[in-house]
C-alpha cells in the first residue's frame, strides 16, 4: 500500500502497472471491466483509479484489512490484493463503490 500510495500521488502508472495481477477486474465507473494488461490500464487509469478510489487507498491499513485463502481485502472487498507468482501482493479486483441503501 505504501508502494501503490506512493505511485499514484507522482501519477506514475507504469509503477502502479507493475502492481497490477492481470488479468484484473475492475470498475470503471460505469461498469466491471477486465483489464488485461498494461495498456488497458493506461487507457482506463482515470476512470478506475478516481480520487475517490484513491482517497480509500490512502486510508487503507493492515489494521482495515480482512484476508483469507484468496487474498486480502479492504473496504468490504472494494479493493482485493493476492499474491502473485513472485508471492508479493497485487491488485486483483477494484469492485463497484457498495452503494448506501
Amino acid at each position: 500500500l505504501v508502494e501503490l500510495n506512493a505511485a499514484l500521488k507522482r501519477d506514475d502508472r507504469e509503477a502502479v502497472s507493475r502492481m497490477i495481477a492481470y488479468p484484473a477486474r475492475m470498475w470503471d465507473g460505469r461498469r466491471t471491466v477486465i483489464v488485461r494488461n498494461a495498456r488497458e490500464l493506461d487507457r482506463r487509469f482515470a476512470a478506475v483509479f478516481t480520487p475517490e478510489l484513491r482517497r480509500l487507498l490512502r486510508a487503507a491499513s493492515s489494521k482495515t484489512a480482512w484476508a483469507n485463502w484468496r487474498g486480502v481485502m479492504f473496504e468490504s472487498g472494494r479493493i482485493w490484493l493476492a499474491a502473485g507468482e513472485d508471492e508479493r501482493l497485487r491488485i486483483q479486483t477494484i469492485n463497484e463503490p457498495v452503494k448506501a441503501e
